[in-house]
């Protein structure tokens, strides 16, 4: 089949007329930059100044051991030592007990992933982070608006606008902080390049373009070219920062069209996929997401019984056009690039790696219409059915 309903990414969006309604700016003050993972380097580079008269080695950061390699690069960028933590079992939620044990007198910073939409725990995060004495930076690349932004749990926040993303602005991204630590950001980002977003004749093309290519036909032919690897995960180093300014309207916007239609595809797929619980998969979202979280999510998260079961699922329903995901696929440590930049990529990572092997993500967009969702709740009910 040619035709494809895309895994994920919404279109972009714009406006010149639309209110601005930053949704955090009650605790932070932001800076926009050229990529979520640029503003995540400077997350970095701000805890590494604010920690560093307790550090006597190469800085750490913490991380989850299931994550985008991007993170790595952002912290390679500084000169940072990535430190991997494995996950809860059956969740994306960091191990405490082991997030504990990683600490050491060269720690600046744990960063707390929130994923496809869903938070991490972030206050028991951050009285870990008080405990010990360092940073706690929320990653919301994949949440269009950071728990923070409610309670001021972390010290720093990241948002991510690139396509697949909850606001697509085609790149660009974000960096969060709390007013205390105004003069410290300052002080990082006063030598680098500023631009200004211009939402102008080449933009609009530029949008109409990347709008056009995620339809269901270009994006099938897209697929098939194999030097494109479309959804492929590797690691990139980080080449530049850049410190972007006129972002606030087309964010604003991207926002509004986020919650417009998810919360009912959420819904949807819930109910309709609840039985599957008694033939051994798990909604992931059970237990792991609060009323914030189910407006709406990035993709609609499953965990099969075992890998192949999870293989045969994605591979069937993408006979059938519909773009299924397993995602990462593998713990970070194995993803080609990332093992040699970590300190611990030698390392067990059990839970992450079952949980690579478990999940399946579902399209849940506007690209995506109600009775299509009903035919994939239909398709994965049947192959948990003969394998149960």
């Amino acid at each position: 089949m040619l035709a494809k309903v895309r895994p994920v990414g919404g279109r972009v969006y714009q406006s010149q007329t639309a209110p601005v309604d930053i949704p955090w700016k009650a605790n932070y003050l932001h800076v926009y930059t050229n990529s979520g993972t640029a503003a995540l380097s400077l997350a970095v580079a701000a805890a590494i100044q604010a920690k560093a008269s307790s550090v006597v080695g190469v800085p750490e950061v913490i991380l989850p051991a299931y994550a985008c390699p991007d993170l790595v690069a952002a912290l390679i960028a500084q000169g940072a030592s990535p430190v991997l933590v494995d996950l809860e079992e059956g969740s994306f939620f960091l191990n405490l007990e082991k997030l504990q044990e990683a600490v050491t007198s060269n720690t600046v910073a744990i960063i707390a992933v929130n994923f496809l939409g869903m938070y991490e725990r972030l206050s028991k995060l951050r009285e870990i982070a008080d405990a010990q004495g360092v940073m706690l930076i929320e990653d919301s690349a994949q949440a269009p608006i950071p728990l923070s932004a409610k309670v001021a749990y972390a010290d720093f926040a990241i948002l991510s606008y690139g396509r697949g993303k909850p606001v697509n602005l085609m790149g660009g991204g974000a960096l969060l902080f709390r007013p205390a630590h105004a003069g410290l950001i300052s002080s990082i980002t006063k030598t680098l390049v500023r631009s200004q977003l211009v939402v102008s004749w080449l933009w609009k093309l530029k949008a109409l373009i990347v709008n056009t290519l995620i339809m269901r036909y270009p994006y099938g032919l897209l697929e098939r070219i194999p030097f494109l690897n479309i959804g492929a995960t590797t690691y990139h180093p980080l080449q530049y920062i850049e410190v972007r300014e006129g972002m606030d309207q087309l964010v604003s916007v991207g926002l509004k069209h986020f919650y417009a239609i998810r919360k009912a595809q959420v819904s949807a797929y819930a109910r309709g996929l609840a039985e599957l619980q008694n033939a051994g998969w798990r909604l992931l979202m059970d237990g792991e997401v609060d009323d914030a979280s189910q407006k709406g999510l990035l993709r609609f998260p499953i965990l099969a019984p075992s890998r192949a079961m999870r293989d045969h699922l994605e591979l069937e329903l993408n006979r059938l056009g519909y773009g299924a995901n397993a995602f990462y696929r593998v713990p970070l440590s194995q993803i080609e690039g990332v093992k040699a930049r970590v300190k611990n990529g030698d390392g067990g990572f059990p839970a992450a790696g079952e949980f690579a092997d478990k999940l399946l993500t579902l399209p849940c967009h506007e690209g995506i219409a109600n009775s299509e969702i009903n035919e994939v709740i239909d398709v994965v009910k049947t192959v948990a059915k003969l394998g149960s």
